[in-house]
């Protein structure tokens, strides 16, 4: 959502702002990181959830060689990723559901066959497709299946193969 006149939003700004102290000040978003779990924690224990992070939100970066996910043993960590082979058996507590993106059709094939679960972007999700837009927590889905997401936001008028056309195909 933006203000009328603007083009970005209060959480477009907090997400450039991250990103540039990623890359330019990485001690300080890394103890600020640090900082935001353990509030997280905080929280969720007040309200008597069990607290799950996702780090990758608009990006796919190697979070498991940061060493923040061992730091929480007992947390759960998620995200997705468009890299096959991202050495992170050793993080129970990390999981990542593989992105079908246009072009990687083998990288499925061998994510699949490696257990991994695999979303996939659908202008109408098909039959038999489990649906993956009901909940983020993709940890809590079976091993080793095929899920869909239904295009939202600019993605419906995505026409780069990003999103599986069945529509048009019909």
């Amino acid at each position: 959502m933006f203000k009328k006149g603007e083009n970005t939003n209060m959480i477009q700004k907090a997400r450039i702002r991250k990103t540039v102290q990623y890359f330019f000040d990485r001690d300080t978003f890394m103890s600020d990181l640090e900082a935001d779990i353990r509030k997280g924690i905080k929280m969720a224990a007040k309200l008597g959830l069990k607290p799950a992070f996702r780090l990758n939100g608009t990006s796919d970066l190697s979070v498991e060689k940061w060493g923040i996910i061992e730091k929480f043993p007992t947390v759960q960590f998620y995200d997705y990723t468009k890299v096959l082979g991202r050495k992170v058996s050793h993080l129970p507590n990390y999981h990542l559901t593989f992105s079908k993106a246009d072009g990687n059709d083998a990288d499925v094939a061998e994510a699949l066959a490696q257990g991994m679960s695999v979303v996939a972007v659908y202008d109408a999700i098909p039959d038999g497709v489990p649906s993956a837009d009901e909940t983020d927590l993709r940890f809590l889905d079976p091993k080793g299946i095929m899920l869909g997401l239904k295009a939202k936001g600019r993605a419906k008028k995505d026409y780069t193969g990003f999103v599986i056309r069945l529509k048009e195909a019909a």
